[in-house]
Protein backbone atom coordinates (compact mmCIF):
# COMPACT_ATOMS: atom_id res chain seq x y z
CA UNK A 1 0.00 0.00 0.00
CA UNK A 2 1.33 3.20 -0.65
CA UNK A 3 1.27 6.15 1.75
CA UNK A 4 0.78 10.12 0.54
CA UNK A 5 3.00 11.77 3.24
CA UNK A 6 1.56 15.30 4.20
CA UNK A 7 4.74 16.86 2.36
CA UNK A 8 3.42 15.95 -0.50
CA UNK A 9 4.58 12.44 -2.19
CA UNK A 10 1.56 12.11 -4.35
CA UNK A 11 4.10 11.47 -6.97
CA UNK A 12 4.45 7.94 -5.65
CA UNK A 13 1.12 6.94 -5.04
CA UNK A 14 0.09 8.04 -9.17
CA UNK A 15 2.94 6.25 -10.04
CA UNK A 16 1.38 3.03 -7.99
CA UNK A 17 -1.94 3.30 -9.12
CA UNK A 18 -0.66 3.90 -12.75
CA UNK A 19 1.20 0.35 -12.67
CA UNK A 20 -1.86 -1.48 -11.51
CA UNK A 21 -1.62 -1.00 -7.61
CA UNK A 22 -4.82 0.54 -5.55
CA UNK A 23 -4.01 3.51 -4.08
CA UNK A 24 -6.71 6.05 -4.60
CA UNK A 25 -9.27 6.68 -1.96
CA UNK A 26 -12.09 5.44 -3.83
CA UNK A 27 -10.68 1.74 -3.50
CA UNK A 28 -8.64 1.63 -0.59
CA UNK A 29 -10.35 2.52 2.83
CA UNK A 30 -7.23 2.65 4.75
CA UNK A 31 -5.40 5.34 2.57
CA UNK A 32 -2.87 7.27 4.79
CA UNK A 33 -2.22 10.71 5.53
CA UNK A 34 0.53 11.68 7.31
CA UNK A 35 1.57 8.81 9.48
CA UNK A 36 -2.23 7.98 10.89
CA UNK A 37 -4.57 5.65 8.34
CA UNK A 38 -8.23 7.13 8.31
CA UNK A 39 -9.21 4.14 9.40
CA UNK A 40 -7.32 4.46 12.69
CA UNK A 41 -7.95 8.09 13.16
CA UNK A 42 -11.82 7.14 12.87
CA UNK A 43 -11.41 4.63 15.42
CA UNK A 44 -9.75 6.49 17.72
CA UNK A 45 -12.26 9.43 17.27
CA UNK A 46 -14.96 7.03 17.75
CA UNK A 47 -13.30 5.51 20.90
CA UNK A 48 -12.64 8.72 22.87
CA UNK A 49 -16.31 9.26 21.61
CA UNK A 50 -17.12 5.98 23.74
CA UNK A 51 -14.89 7.23 26.44
CA UNK A 52 -16.26 10.91 27.17
CA UNK A 53 -20.01 9.36 26.89
CA UNK A 54 -18.89 6.51 29.35
CA UNK A 55 -16.92 9.19 31.81
CA UNK A 56 -20.29 10.79 31.92
CA UNK A 57 -22.19 7.48 32.52
CA UNK A 58 -20.09 6.75 35.22
CA UNK A 59 -19.99 9.70 36.78
CA UNK A 60 -23.86 10.06 36.61
CA UNK A 61 -24.01 6.52 38.32
CA UNK A 62 -21.97 7.33 40.74
CA UNK A 63 -22.65 9.20 44.40
CA UNK A 64 -25.92 9.22 44.79
CA UNK A 65 -28.71 6.62 43.27
CA UNK A 66 -31.08 7.82 40.94
CA UNK A 67 -34.56 7.40 42.40
CA UNK A 68 -37.72 6.63 40.58
CA UNK A 69 -40.19 6.79 43.24
CA UNK A 70 -39.39 10.64 43.17
CA UNK A 71 -41.46 10.55 39.34
CA UNK A 72 -44.90 11.17 39.60
CA UNK A 73 -46.75 8.19 37.85
CA UNK A 74 -49.00 9.32 34.65
CA UNK A 75 -52.26 9.25 34.89
CA UNK A 76 -52.89 6.17 32.74
CA UNK A 77 -56.81 5.45 32.99
CA UNK A 78 -56.70 8.97 31.56
CA UNK A 79 -54.09 9.04 29.45
CA UNK A 80 -56.02 5.59 27.51
CA UNK A 81 -59.70 7.20 27.80
CA UNK A 82 -58.50 10.66 25.76
CA UNK A 83 -55.93 8.25 23.05
CA UNK A 84 -59.21 5.50 22.56
CA UNK A 85 -61.44 8.87 22.43
CA UNK A 86 -58.84 9.83 19.56
CA UNK A 87 -58.42 6.53 18.09
CA UNK A 88 -62.32 5.95 17.58
CA UNK A 89 -62.54 9.02 16.73
CA UNK A 90 -60.42 8.56 13.48
CA UNK A 91 -62.58 5.33 12.95
CA UNK A 92 -65.63 7.51 12.79
CA UNK A 93 -64.14 10.45 10.31
CA UNK A 94 -63.26 7.47 8.50
CA UNK A 95 -66.67 6.06 8.38
CA UNK A 96 -68.09 9.58 7.58
CA UNK A 97 -65.81 9.90 4.67
CA UNK A 98 -66.79 6.62 3.12
CA UNK A 99 -70.45 7.78 3.41
CA UNK A 100 -69.44 10.90 1.64
CA UNK A 101 -67.79 9.40 -0.94
CA UNK A 102 -71.11 6.91 -1.76
CA UNK A 103 -73.07 10.32 -1.91
CA UNK A 104 -74.19 10.19 1.64
CA UNK A 105 -73.84 13.90 3.13
CA UNK A 106 -75.98 13.39 6.99
CA UNK A 107 -72.57 12.78 8.77
CA UNK A 108 -71.31 16.23 7.73
CA UNK A 109 -71.72 17.45 10.99
CA UNK A 110 -70.78 14.26 12.88
CA UNK A 111 -67.56 14.66 11.03
CA UNK A 112 -67.15 18.34 11.99
CA UNK A 113 -66.98 17.66 15.51
CA UNK A 114 -64.60 14.71 15.35
CA UNK A 115 -62.24 17.12 13.34
CA UNK A 116 -62.06 19.46 16.72
CA UNK A 117 -62.08 16.35 19.14
CA UNK A 118 -59.27 14.30 17.48
CA UNK A 119 -56.39 17.01 17.89
CA UNK A 120 -57.39 18.64 20.91
CA UNK A 121 -57.32 14.72 22.96
CA UNK A 122 -54.18 13.86 21.09
CA UNK A 123 -52.35 17.30 22.55
CA UNK A 124 -54.11 16.42 25.83
CA UNK A 125 -52.53 12.97 26.02
CA UNK A 126 -49.65 14.55 25.50
CA UNK A 127 -50.03 17.07 28.53
CA UNK A 128 -51.28 14.27 30.54
CA UNK A 129 -48.42 11.92 30.05
CA UNK A 130 -45.52 14.93 30.97
CA UNK A 131 -47.85 16.69 33.58
CA UNK A 132 -47.42 20.25 32.13
CA UNK A 133 -48.94 23.01 33.71
CA UNK A 134 -51.41 23.17 30.64
CA UNK A 135 -53.35 20.03 31.73
CA UNK A 136 -55.93 21.62 33.69
CA UNK A 137 -56.70 24.18 30.41
CA UNK A 138 -56.43 21.53 27.97
CA UNK A 139 -58.90 19.68 29.59
CA UNK A 140 -61.43 22.05 29.57
CA UNK A 141 -61.31 22.69 26.08
CA UNK A 142 -61.22 19.09 25.32
CA UNK A 143 -63.84 18.46 27.44
CA UNK A 144 -65.84 20.95 25.50
CA UNK A 145 -65.00 19.48 22.23
CA UNK A 146 -66.15 15.89 23.49
CA UNK A 147 -69.56 17.05 24.43
CA UNK A 148 -70.23 18.71 21.42
CA UNK A 149 -68.41 15.16 19.45
CA UNK A 150 -71.01 12.77 21.53
CA UNK A 151 -73.99 14.91 20.91
CA UNK A 152 -73.43 14.35 16.87
CA UNK A 153 -72.23 10.81 17.35
CA UNK A 154 -75.45 10.10 19.45
CA UNK A 155 -77.30 11.26 16.47
CA UNK A 156 -76.46 8.36 14.39
CA UNK A 157 -75.43 5.39 16.71
CA UNK A 158 -79.03 3.65 16.31
CA UNK A 159 -77.77 3.47 12.25
CA UNK A 160 -73.76 3.15 12.69
CA UNK A 161 -72.42 1.23 15.62
CA UNK A 162 -69.09 3.40 15.47
CA UNK A 163 -71.35 6.61 15.87
CA UNK A 164 -71.95 5.28 19.34
CA UNK A 165 -68.26 3.82 19.61
CA UNK A 166 -67.31 6.69 19.74
CA UNK A 167 -70.14 8.71 21.40
CA UNK A 168 -68.97 6.07 24.37
CA UNK A 169 -65.36 7.20 24.12
CA UNK A 170 -66.76 10.68 24.48
CA UNK A 171 -68.62 10.48 27.42
CA UNK A 172 -66.18 8.18 29.30
CA UNK A 173 -63.06 10.78 28.77
CA UNK A 174 -65.86 14.02 29.69
CA UNK A 175 -66.49 11.49 32.72
CA UNK A 176 -62.73 11.26 33.53
CA UNK A 177 -62.42 15.19 33.37
CA UNK A 178 -64.99 15.55 35.14
CA UNK A 179 -63.53 13.61 38.02
CA UNK A 180 -59.92 14.51 37.73
CA UNK A 181 -58.23 16.00 40.94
Amino acid sequence: MDTIESSGNAKNARDGVENGERGDASTNSTMTTGSVSRRAAVLAAGGGVGALLASGLVSAAGGTAHKHADHKAPNTELLEAAHNCSLTGQLCLNHCLESFLAGDTMLAECAKSIVAMIPLCEAFVVQVANHTDYVDGLASVCRAACVDCEKECRKHEDHHSICKESADACAKLVAMIDNMS
